[in-house]
């Protein structure tokens, strides 16, 4: 767990899943950082229970902490140890936190 006085990172929690659903199927969130394509809830359950025990990526929910609020994901994937590298993604999910500095704070912490 990770946090500043704006946000919290902290592992997915299995009751985070129905957000990452409903985030990873809008298609004006997703093409930010990816190719849109429509993911049944079948298939995001495996994804969701399978991303923990990947060692080349760590995922972390974005909770804001005033209001206690799971409101985005952020994770670092590819990790290569031998190159130190790693992509960075960010998704602000929930709109009415978007432009008010919580993706530029998850950023600065998960760096």
């Amino acid at each position: 767990m990770i946090s500043s006085d704006m946000i919290l990172l902290r592992r997915p929690k299995k009751n985070d899943s129905k957000l990452y659903f409903k985030w990873i199927n809008n298609k004006r969130l997703v093409e930010y950082n990816s190719i849109f394509k429509p993911i049944t809830y079948v298939e995001h359950l495996e994804w969701f229970s399978s991303i923990r025990a990947k060692v080349d990526v760590k995922i972390f929910s974005i909770v804001e902490k005033k209001s206690k609020k799971l409101i985005g994901s952020c994770s670092l994937r590819k990790i290569n140890k031998i190159e130190k590298s790693a992509e960075l993604q960010i998704r602000i999910g929930e709109s009415p936190f978007r432009n008010g500095g919580y993706g530029s704070e998850a950023i600065r912490l998960l760096v």
